[in-house]
């Protein structure tokens, strides 16, 4: 049986990279903030914590990788 990873920011080139790998071997499902017709892919705002641990309790992922993140240097800092 193959493992679970949930990947957040799959959408963004580092979560894309990942997920268009590890889905030869795992069941893969992406998460991001924006809407996509991308395969196993969940739309989902991080900042809502109902949210994210309501889609954790229901994928139940053995592995979670978190790529998700703000490019906004100014915004940032």
């Amino acid at each position: 049986m193959k493992k679970t990873i949930l990947i957040t920011g799959s959408l963004g080139y580092f979560g894309n990279l990942l997920k268009t790998q590890l889905e030869k071997s795992f069941n893969v499902y992406g998460v991001d903030i924006k809407e996509s017709d991308s395969t196993n892919y969940i739309k989902c705002d991080l900042v809502l914590n109902e949210k994210v641990k309501n889609l954790s309790k229901s994928l139940n992922p053995d592995i979670i990788i978190h790529s998700a993140g703000l490019k906004d240097i100014n915004y940032c800092q």
